[in-house]
Order: C-alpha cells, then sequence, then structure tokens
C-alpha cells in the first residue's frame, strides 16, 4: 500500500523546516534528547536548508546573490568537515573562505 504525503507549494515547507532542524540539532549535541548522532546530521542540515531558502528568495542584486549562497554553501561544507576530527582544520578553512564571501 503506497502512501501520498500532499507537500505545500515548493519553498513553503523550508521556513518550517530550518527552526525545527535546528532545534533538534541544538537537542541531540547538547544531550537534551540522547540522539548526538542525529543532532551531527541536524546541524549541517540546517545550514543546507538555510542556503536553500536563501535561493529561492527573490534578489535585486545577482552579485550579492550568489556571494550569500558561496558563503552558504562553504559554510554547510565546513559543517560537514569539522565533524569528522582528521578534516577538522580543513572546516575552519572553508568558514574562513564562507566569511570572506559575506564581505
Amino acid at each position: 500500500m503506497a502512501v501520498a504525503i500532499a507537500l505545500p507549494r515548493s519553498g513553503s515547507v523550508v521556513p518550517w523546516l530550518i527552526p525545527a532542524c535546528g532545534l533538534v540539532a541544538i537537542a541531540g549535541l547538547s544531550g537534551w534528547i540522547d540522539a548526538p548522532l542525529l543532532g551531527a546530521v541536524c546541524k549541517p542540515l540546517t545550514t543546507l536548508l538555510i542556503a536553500l531558502h536563501a535561493s529561492r528568495r527573490p534578489s535585486s542584486d545577482s552579485r550579492q546573490r550568489r556571494a550569500v549562497l558561496a558563503g552558504l554553501i562553504l559554510s554547510f561544507l565546513g559543517e560537514c568537515a569539522m565533524s569528522v576530527p582528521r578534516t577538522f582544520v580543513a572546516g575552519l578553512c572553508l568558514f574562513v573562505l564562507a566569511q570572506c564571501c559575506y564581505l
């Protein structure tokens, strides 16, 4: 038996998922719930959802839009890299590059 889930029009789900995913990440990583892996997955996922939401927003300045999206994607990659001890420094470097995008 197949179950169909009706989602709202594109773009309307993401704003609700961002705070929910962020709260799960905080709860999982802080120990409020016993799910550290879930917290570790939701932390970078929140950044990716913010980038998705930002990519769908209208903007009159395409250069600024590209810079913000590049910064968000680099932040996502930095989060992923910092979650692995061997690639922690690479994650820090990605965060530095993300900050440069915001200048």
